[in-house]
């Protein structure tokens, strides 16, 4: 408790590649990959290598501004980007696949801006976008559901727009948006919506949720706006 608390700092003259950093996140193999609005950096404790999209390279990197990471049970790493949609890098070639909303093709990825990404104990690959949330199978590559907000269903995605996708310890996946947190009563089940209620001080505190996480107690903590 007497001992100094001591930072050290991974700026633009170590060799990160923009000072905005917009997600962290470390791999299976200790590696810390860094997303910015001007590229992804994978840092190995001593050295920055830095992605950014190659006109001269169709299986680069496909958008230089990072939103969400994650790495799947195969060990391979998802990015999530602004304008890209999702990328995924494989260690042993060093290519990007680009995965891409197209509206000719209903089974394609809702929206190209990934603002979070989420592995559930089967290792299925929730994806939440500005276009509501996919269910990618990384082994088969086939997507195993698509979530649309539907104005006329009360038991679908309250919004397109998702924050945070999480899974608890019982295997239930919580939403967090705009509109509160949302849960699904079993696979492919309806969705059940909790909101603010101004009438119920135990309700949420605000229906803008950014983030959720779980303690050891079992216990969810929200983050809102």
């Amino acid at each position: 408790p007497n001992t100094p608390l001591r930072f050290t700092s991974l700026s633009l003259e170590q060799g990160l590649s923009q000072s905005v950093v917009t997600v962290t996140y470390q791999d299976s193999q200790g590696i810390i990959w860094f997303g910015t609005q001007d590229g992804l950096n994978r840092y190995d404790g001593y050295h920055f290598t830095i992605f950014r999209p190659d006109p001269d390279n169709p299986s680069s990197l496909n958008d230089r501004q990072i939103l969400s990471i994650v790495e799947d049970t195969h060990g391979n790493l998802w990015v999530g980007t602004v304008l890209g949609g999702l990328n995924r890098y494989d260690r042993l070639t060093g290519l990007f696949t680009h995965f891409v909303h197209d509206p000719q093709n209903p089974d394609s990825l809702g929206g190209n801006c990934i603002r979070t990404l989420y592995v559930d104990g089967d290792g299925l690959l929730w994806i939440g976008s500005d276009g509501g949330i996919d269910v990618f199978d990384p082994q088969q590559e086939v997507y195993r559901a698509h979530y649309r907000h539907d104005p006329a269903d009360s038991t679908s995605l309250p919004t397109n727009s998702i924050n945070q996708i999480y899974q608890d310890r019982s295997g239930v996946i919580w939403i967090a948006s705009e509109r509160g947190i949302s849960y699904q009563e079993g696979r492919n089940g309806p969705f059940i919506h909790l909101q603010h209620d101004p009438n119920d001080p135990t309700s949420l505190m605000d229906n803008l949720v950014d983030n959720i996480t779980e303690d050891s107690e079992g216990d969810l903590w929200l983050g809102t706006e």
